[in-house]
């Protein structure tokens, strides 16, 4: 199962247990992370930063994606009816679907953002129409995704849960000083106007909860 090459960038402020990259720990093939700008100097930051520039990529898209890419390029040279899966399209593909020696290889793309972040995210979308296949995270992004390449080569794989370690905690009785709570985490993309009718639901109900904003 060897011809599986999954390409993904660890986020730093993921926790050890999150992270939609964390199915390359489940998943047979090669784990290829986003490369380190370290080794190269300031005159290869500046042609990258120009090609960068001009290719329109996404906003977080940085040299050491560009390095990875180059680095995906080589492995398709040397490899045949491979499949190279880049885990966060968003931010980490860009130029690989238009080399033109890729072969008998197929390059896909896991996307997560919601189609108007993605819009807005985005500044160009015509490298989308070069992949053999998408993976959305929700139905609501097979339409917008539909629009750009054959809607056969869409598919809705939700996000996983390692349920060996999210598991429900010991039970225990709950008094009025210790009611259950509630945890809400993050900032990006959260619907906080839903959140807000949650918590007025609740206290209209007089229910003892206790939320935790991370």
């Amino acid at each position: 199962m060897n011809n599986f090459n999954y390409i993904y960038y660890r986020w730093p402020h993921h926790a050890n247990r999150s992270g939609y990259d964390l199915i390359t720990h489940y998943l047979p093939g090669n784990a290829i992370r986003n490369a380190s700008s370290q080794p190269f100097g300031p005159s290869s930051k500046k042609i990258c930063d120009k090609i960068i520039g001009r290719g329109g990529a996404g906003w977080f898209y940085r040299k050491e994606q560009l390095i990875t890419e180059l680095l995906v390029m080589l492995r398709l040279l040397a490899s045949d009816k491979n499949i190279f899966h880049f885990l966060y399209g968003e931010e980490t593909y860009c130029y690989t679907g238009f080399f033109p020696f890729k072969g008998k290889n197929k390059i896909i793309c896991s996307f997560h953002l919601p189609p108007d972040a993605f819009d807005s995210y985005m500044r160009r979308k015509d490298h989308i129409k070069k992949l053999d296949g998408i993976f959305v995270v929700s139905n609501s992004q097979r339409p917008y995704f539909s629009r750009i390449i054959d809607p056969n080569k869409v598919f809705f794989i939700p996000h996983g849960i390692d349920t060996d370690y999210f598991i429900p905690g010991q039970i225990t009785k709950m008094t009025p000083s210790q009611p259950p709570f509630c945890l809400f985490v993050g900032h990006l993309l959260r619907d906080l106007d839903v959140f807000k009718r949650v918590l007025a639901g609740v206290r209209s109900k007089n229910i003892i909860i206790e939320f935790k904003i991370v």
